[in-house]
């Protein structure tokens, strides 16, 4: 695995030196041709930064349920205090564009809820993400760096998106980990566009239940004068893995009508299995010898009223979820698991295997079928943007309610506050884990 890290390495290290070698060569030889301004000169016009220090506190209330006895398997902190320092560069070249985001973050966080209470400190340094575009020519873009692509119109999850999983809307303040990508971009017209794009490190994403394979994909882009979208096929291990894509159309000023969908051969994830061994189950991943496809589709309609508010409303199957049969074994399994737990019989061991399985079976939602509704009203006295979300697995009935506002303070100062609060029993996905999470802050931008 370390064999693979370090080739992985050098061979990102390569295409990045070769891109900005060439760079560099056209940028000489355009500058000698033309008569230029100095390069120096350039670079001073062409750089741009900025700095945001984020501030936050969070308090988290961890549901009391088999999935995350005594909070013991989780471990959510109860609350916790951040910081962190985000300054973003750029420079944009004739050719060339250079960006880098390094970030600082220091965390407090303390655990009320479980068998002890503690508290701890951890920080980090590191690179969130950095990228070289070179135009090639007018119409041809190729890039390499660490990204995070985004892409599709759905709120609760882009399905066509085979790289993330998390879309980030569910909490805009924090900022996703990215991966590293290699990207070459081809577009013929304004209706038009071609991606080649290679997923060639995890970065810091953290793969759940498995190891990171290299993947690519080909998106075809469509934008017309009343609709847009794009068309992606993903390949792993020089095999077709999935054929995804998203689709939104204007019908008028006021609606907006959407819809993403996903192929996807074998997706990962675990499910309970029938054993012989004291707890009745064990979470494994699908074998794949039957090179079953599994398919995923959401539908969105928005509607903004002459008021300004938009209102929105969306209906997700999920292929990869769990049927009734599979859910009523996975929450068997952690009834079971989490009463040997307790009890601190022999079968501990097996039982926190068992419940550290559960915890993140590796899939993007738990059952099926879910429905959205939201109201967005942006400008509100001119400083406010308000986003309430409400979210209600139809298959267990569980709900979650999101709230997400944005208080503008000036050009230099921002507060915000994200809430969640979650219902249902102990056997449902969003009465499982927490009962509420609520995130306040302040955003200061240089």
């Amino acid at each position: 695995m370390e064999e693979k890290r370090t080739s992985s390495f050098r061979r990102n290290l390569w295409a990045w030196f070769c891109l900005v070698q060439l760079a560099l060569t056209w940028q000489a030889q355009a500058s000698w041709a033309e008569s230029e301004p100095s390069l120096t000169e350039r670079i001073g016009q062409g750089w741009s930064y900025q700095l945001r220090l984020v501030g936050f506190g969070m308090a988290t209330e961890a549901a009391q349920t088999p999935r995350n006895p005594e909070n013991r398997i989780m471990a959510l902190p109860q609350h916790t205090v951040g910081t962190q320092v985000r300054p973003d560069f750029r420079l944009d070249l004739d050719r060339l564009s250079l960006a880098l985001q390094p970030r600082a973050e220091w965390y407090w966080e303390s655990w009320d809820q479980g068998p002890e209470a503690y508290q701890a400190q951890r920080s980090d340094a590191f690179i969130h993400q950095w990228l070289v575009r070179l135009r090639c020519t007018e119409a041809l873009y190729a890039s390499y760096g660490r990204e995070n692509l985004q892409w599709g119109p759905a709120y609760l999850t882009s399905l066509s998106n085979p790289f993330f999983e998390d879309n980030g809307k569910s909490n805009p303040k924090l900022e996703l980990p990215a991966m590293d990508f290699a990207r070459l971009v081809w577009v013929p017209s304004l209706t038009w566009g071609v991606s080649l794009i290679a997923n060639t490190d995890q970065g810091r994403q953290d793969i759940s239940n498995a190891a990171f394979e290299e993947r690519y994909a080909l998106k075809i882009d469509y934008t017309g004068s009343a609709d847009y979208g794009s068309l992606i096929f993903t390949y792993r291990e020089a095999a077709l893995d999935q054929v995804s894509g998203f689709y939104g159309r204007t019908l008028s000023d006021a609606v907006l009508v959407y819809a993403e969908g996903v192929v996807q051969r074998d997706p990962a994830g675990l499910y309970p299995q029938g054993t012989s061994n004291p707890l009745g189950y064990v979470m494994s991943t699908n074998d794949g010898s039957d090179d079953t496809w599994i398919g995923s589709m959401l539908g969105g309609l928005a509607y903004t009223l002459e008021s300004g508010p938009t209102l929105s409303l969306e209906y997700l199957y999920y292929g990869p979820g769990y049927d009734d049969d599979e859910a009523q074994a996975f929450f068997d399994l952690l009834a079971r698991a989490a009463g040997e737990l307790q009890a601190g019989t022999v079968l501990t061991p097996l039982a926190y295997q068992a419940l550290g399985a559960t915890a993140d079976p590796g899939l993007r939602f738990l059952r099926r079928n879910y429905l959205m509704l939201q109201a967005t009203q942006n400008d509100i006295v001119d400083v406010i943007d308000l986003t309430v979300r409400w979210t209600r697995n139809l298959d267990d009935g569980s709900q979650r309610a999101t709230l997400i506002a944005e208080w503008s303070l000036g050009d230099h100062l921002e507060l915000f506050g994200i809430g969640n609060w979650d219902h249902g029993n102990e056997r449902s996905e969003f009465g499982s884990i927490i009962d509420r999470q609520i995130m306040l802050g302040l955003t200061v931008i240089f």
